[in-house]
């Protein structure tokens, strides 16, 4: 591969590590540079605020608002037995469910409906009144906004072997985020929230459904910590 990779001008690499692979693939070194990761070149914007004002217009009397974000497989199961465990304490918890990907929309309402829990989806275009208990964002492009109305947030993919999703987009409204043991995708950027104590990881060998309920449920009762965590991973963003 290195004929092909020396055709480039420039190979601009988000970490060190990515450089360091680039290199012993045969990359020539001063073709081959640390750019930085553009994942942080992110910012509220006028189009953000405008969805997240037509987004609360569909929310009720305020209540604490749990994003699960771009869940997978795998995810949903183990969220609404977490919401189910949570609403025991916490019954006015809303939980906004956010599938990756749109082929699944139709599979994770059934299951809701299964659990017996009340589903909103976004585009029927209706209230979410007190009752409801699920909303489901059933669209694209609405996941930024979302994250701007939430109280706190939860990362799919970082469950299973997907290797997790962008935490620093929820860190930007400044929101406690929670991840699984999987972040493999965003290792660097999950060791600098980590480190500046801006993100909660549950551990592998756990039952994440028991856990998430926990967690869940001590940030919804300690708002000082929940502060602490949004405020720190904001600092990394």
């Amino acid at each position: 591969i290195a004929p092909c990779l020396n055709r480039f001008d420039k190979i601009l690499c988000q970490s060190q590590d990515n450089q360091e692979n680039f290199l012993r693939l045969g990359t020539l070194s001063e073709q081959c540079q640390v750019s930085g990761n553009l994942k942080f070149d992110i910012s509220p914007s006028k189009e953000i605020e405008s969805k997240r004002q037509d987004l609360a217009q569909y929310l009720g009397d305020e209540r604490p608002i749990w994003v699960f974000a771009s869940t997978h497989p795998g995810d949903e199961e183990f969220a609404l037995s977490a919401l189910k465990q949570a609403q025991v304490s916490q019954p006015e918890l809303l939980l906004v469910l956010v599938p990756r990907h749109p082929e699944r929309f139709d599979q994770v309402a059934k299951m809701c409906q299964e659990q017996e829990l009340s589903l909103v989806r976004r585009t029927d275009k209706r209230p979410v009144t007190a009752e409801t208990q699920v909303w489901l964002l059933d669209t694209l492009g609405e996941l930024m906004p979302t994250y701007a109305l939430a109280t706190l947030v939860t990362m799919g993919g970082s469950f299973s072997q997907i290797g997790g999703h962008n935490p620093l987009e929820p860190a930007l409204f400044k929101k406690p985020v929670i991840v699984g043991p999987d972040m493999s995708n965003f290792s660097e950027v999950f060791q600098q929230l980590s480190n500046e104590q801006g993100i909660v990881q549950l551990d592998e060998n756990t039952d994440f459904a028991e856990a998430l309920a926990v967690q869940v449920l001590t940030l919804l009762g300690n708002s000082e910590q929940a502060k602490y965590l949004g405020e720190n991973a904001y600092k990394v963003v």
